[in-house]
């Protein structure tokens, strides 16, 4: 028997008043009773029509599903005028909990049928097809599930949020049986995965004290492997419908820039991090507008002014605290995720893909643009301001740049392995602005963030060349001239990794100095060496052998220069600084408590005085 409109109107008005009673006998029997209509095809797809008129309602007066029945579609439409897009998050709770029931009768109809066949044990139920048979029910399930009022509202109401994700893992279930099916037209259409994801991008924005961002993933996996193919990942379905997933985000909520308590930024945060970081480096250009819009210097500067902008601001109304510290949250938090994103190792596969022979222009303009993009972000944050909150914006702005500047070097390493033309991502333009930021936080309060400038200030000189570090010498000769006397200071640091950091920062400058030497005026005096010479032998008694190793590889390295000779005027002087070594380390073997690491360096310049023996024998 066919179920009259009437009669489903009837039911879905008691199951929604009836369905979240705190009374738990009434809550069991509406929940029953959900799972009884789902488990068989008797009035459901009438069920699932007003239930989809009420979450999904575009202002046409239509639902997701046709009907050939037009009194019987205006019949339901006055029933449920008081349910529109407006709906408040309790009502579309007890949507979702209904439909979450009808999915479970789908599922397993064995304990709803048996509730039937006690009342008649000769009652022919047959089993529930309803999913499977009708794609108009699936599609308006889920876009039920991303109905506007449910996804701005999961991250705030723990009720809703579970009661979705219930409502996620049955969809997943039904898909399931749906996936068992032989015949290709079952499948789900994508507009049905894109709403799914969307919703548990959702869930998966939702606060840690919730306990439904981690079921959530479990959902998406579950989800996942039912998208995927034999030779995929099943954690790929987000990245397969990414480009989709996020407009579809964007789009339903207001223009840029978001509040960080935005539904829509907080399910943005979650989709990126739920994504790989190949699949957002080769989306980046839709990426990139919404970390432009939050991170960038304009949108930094507008509630802190200096300058000349100071009087016009003063003419404005000033941010409150409150204000401020929202903003500086709010930029804390997408700097964690970019700095997250970028950690991903396969994100170095977007700025360094495999070349081709019919797209290395693109893959390198590619590159390009995302490493100017993120140094874009990253240095504006990392100039010094007051306060604990810049502070920490400014240690993660360093990890940022570390982790770019490291997909740098890795992909250099690799170029040099292979004998290629290194192509260099840093601008020389960038190059003359990221050291002087990078020498200013060498003098950070905080350790990390002192040695993380520190790391990178050696992966930027690592990538300079002798030519661009000269012209940058020219540009901004103090900057450089007191560079290596603070990495001096830095030997001294409480913080061992400072210490150690600092070693291999001055190593790269030595090197590159000398190189630079050869090739422009930029000279590193005589006077200049003597003091790092001095400086370094002292640290080479440290009790710390972590210390000591750091220390005896620059002064090695600083002794193999020696060996390079460009000019006459370069030999004399790589001569001088030869003994003034020896002589240096033979003062300190007499006061360090341990000399082995002197003896190895006067073996070392032994080496040098045979190897200068030897070429003026062959001279001669």
């Amino acid at each position: 028997v066919e179920l009259s409109n009437g009669t489903i109107r009837s039911i879905m008005d008691i199951l929604s008043k009836n369905i979240l009673s705190e009374d738990k006998e009434v809550l069991e029997a509406a929940l029953a009773s959900c799972r009884i209509i789902g488990a068989n095809n008797h009035g459901t797809k009438a069920l699932i029509e007003i239930v989809s008129m009420q979450s999904c309602n575009d202002g046409s007066g239509r639902s997701a599903l046709s009907t050939d029945d037009a009194d019987s579609i205006e019949e339901l439409q006055s029933n449920i005028s008081a349910m529109t897009i407006e709906s408040f998050p309790r009502q579309m709770t007890s949507l979702l909990l209904i439909l979450d029931g009808m999915m479970k009768g789908s599922l397993c109809n064995i304990d709803a049928t048996s509730i039937l066949l006690e009342i008649d044990p000769k009652l022919d139920i047959p089993a529930p097809d309803w999913f499977q048979s009708s794609p108009d029910s699936v599609a308006a399930i889920s876009s039920s599930l991303c109905h506007p009022t449910i996804t701005n509202n999961v991250a705030t109401n723990s009720s809703l949020g579970w009661a979705l994700l219930d409502a996620c893992d049955s969809f997943a279930g039904c898909a399931h049986q749906l996936s068992l099916g032989c015949d290709e037209q079952l499948e789900m259409k994508e507009d049905v995965v894109i709403n799914v994801l969307i919703s548990i991008a959702y869930l998966l924005s939702c606060p840690e004290e919730y306990g439904i961002s981690s079921n959530a993933t479990k959902v998406l996996d579950a989800f996942s492997s039912l998208q995927s193919t034999s030779d995929s990942n099943v954690n790929e379905v987000m990245d397969v419908h990414f480009r989709r997933v996020l407009p579809k985000i964007t789009a339903s909520a207001p223009p840029f820039p978001w509040k960080q308590s935005d539904p829509a930024f907080l399910a943005m945060d979650a989709l990126l991090r739920a994504c790989s970081g190949s699949m957002v480096g080769s989306n980046f250009d839709m990426v990139a507008p919404f970390f432009i819009s939050h991170l960038s210097t304009a949108a930094y500067t507008k509630n802190v002014s200096d300058g000349d902008d100071a009087h016009d601001q003063s003419l404005r109304a000033a941010p409150a605290k409150d204000e401020i510290a929202e903003e500086y949250s709010q930029r804390i938090s997408l700097m964690a995720l970019l700095q997250t994103i970028l950690s991903d190792e396969s994100f170095s596969q977007t700025l360094y893909p495999q070349q081709s022979e019919n797209s290395p222009a693109t893959s390198a303009l590619s590159a390009q643009f995302t490493t100017d993009v993120l140094l874009s972000l990253v240095l504006p944050n990392l100039v010094w301001k007051a306060g604990g909150m810049a502070s920490a914006l400014r240690k993660l702005a360093a990890a940022t740049l570390f982790s770019l500047l490291s997909h740098c070097h890795n992909e250099g390493q690799a170029q040099h392995q292979q004998n290629e033309k290194r192509s260099a991502l840093l601008h020389p333009e960038t190059t003359a602005r990221l050291i002087p930021i990078l020498h200013s936080n060498l003098e950070d309060i905080e350790s990390t963030t002192r040695e993380l400038s520190c790391v990178c200030l050696s992966l930027v000189l690592e990538q300079v060349s002798s030519e661009t570090f000269s012209a940058i010498w020219k540009q901004n000769t103090q900057a450089i001239d007191s560079l290596y006397p603070r990495l001096l200071e830095l030997l001294d640091d409480s913080h061992d990794p400072v210490r150690m950091a600092a070693c291999s920062t001055l190593e790269q400058f030595l090197q590159l100095a000398h190189s630079a030497a050869s090739k422009s005026s930029f000279n590193l005096e005589f006077s200049s060496l003597e003091n790092i010479t001095s400086s370094l032998l002292i640290q080479l008694d440290d009790p710390n052998h972590e210390i000591q190793d750091h220390v005896f590889q620059v002064l090695s390295s600083l002794l193999e220069l020696q060996y390079q000779e460009y000019t006459t005027k370069c030999r004399d002087k790589n001569k001088r600084v030869v003994e003034m070594i020896e002589r240096q380390i033979n003062t300190s073997t007499k006061s360090h408590r341990d000399d082995f690491y002197c003896r190895l360096l006067l073996e070392k310049i032994d080496e040098y005085h045979k190897w200068k023996k030897k070429e003026g024998s062959l001279k001669v």
